[in-house]
């Protein structure tokens, strides 16, 4: 069996305390955010199912699977903090991601 670790991700509740009057809000959808992340081929056994009478098997993290969203926001993670400590302020929940600014032309600039 998987075993599921309690975590806590950020939410819209942890925007009200980066944002500010005036802001510019965009939001990013990373598609297919889970399947970029591979399984090591030796846990992959562990990923199988069988539908219509075939056998199938994850090679990546697949959505549904109890520690996926922990993983994945672990994995995000890092790279959340180096975009903030670029100055970038921005909020992450699973493959959303929220960018905040003060103008248009400076949000636009953090989503490049």
């Amino acid at each position: 069996f998987i075993r599921y670790e309690h975590f806590k991700m950020e939410n819209l509740e942890s925007a009200r305390f980066l944002l500010r009057k005036g802001d510019w809000m965009v939001k990013l959808d990373l598609k297919d955010a889970y399947l970029t992340v591979p399984v090591c081929p030796s846990h992959q056994k562990f990923l199988r199912f069988q539908w219509k009478g075939r056998l199938f098997q994850f090679t990546c993290l697949a959505f549904g699977l109890a520690p996926a969203p922990r993983i994945f926001t672990k994995i995000l993670k890092v790279v959340v903090g180096f975009l903030r400590k670029k100055g970038l302020r921005l909020i992450i929940y699973l493959d959303d991601i929220l960018i905040l600014n003060v103008s248009e032309e400076r949000t636009l600039r953090d989503v490049k």
